[in-house]
């Protein structure tokens, strides 16, 4: 794309947070973005103006100066300078954007059903144990919604009370 140069792999020392940068990280975001990168790698790089302020990956920037202890991040350098309108709208769309979408909670359950049967750790996906607990009781169907399969009655035999004459399952 015209828009950013390669992927470089850079010192921390080279990166510096954004001082305008309108998202707050939680000590608990922090730890979950860094057993995720521990576990499963880098997912995409630390996205940095041309004089070398994130816009995008603030918490993973975290995570490794913080956890890890990393001494080289992936980067891709975007073409403006930190303080640029570009660079600013950059900055908020890319933390605006993902919260527009929403979660498609059957097939997220039915996914981290396969993962967990594959005994993968489902915290690495960033849900906690609380959240997985309530997706997995949000899409159970309640006893009382469940729909009645009236073919299954049609094998069962069936007898007749001699004193009110109810019929009633043998």
């Amino acid at each position: 794309m015209k828009d950013y140069k390669n992927l470089e792999w850079l010192p921390l020392t080279d990166i510096k947070p954004h001082p305008d940068n309108p998202r707050d990280h939680s000590e608990d975001q922090i730890r979950k973005i860094s057993n995720s990168i521990n576990e499963l790698g880098w997912g995409r790089p630390l996205i940095l103006s041309k004089d070398g302020y994130i816009l995008a990956g603030h918490g993973v920037y975290l995570a490794v100066m913080n956890i890890l202890k990393l001494k080289k991040v992936p980067t891709v350098k975007m073409q403006w300078k930190h303080d640029s309108p570009e660079a600013i709208a950059y900055m908020i769309a890319d933390n605006k954007l993902t919260d527009e979408s929403g979660w498609n909670f059957p097939k997220l359950d039915e996914l981290s059903i396969n993962l967990e049967l594959n005994e993968f750790d489902l915290t690495l996906t960033g849900f906690d144990e609380a959240e997985l607990k309530l997706l997995e009781e949000s899409n159970k169907i309640p006893e009382e919604e469940q729909e009645f399969d009236e073919s299954v009655a049609d094998d069962v035999e069936m007898i007749k009370c001699p004193e009110c004459g109810h019929e009633f399952p043998k």
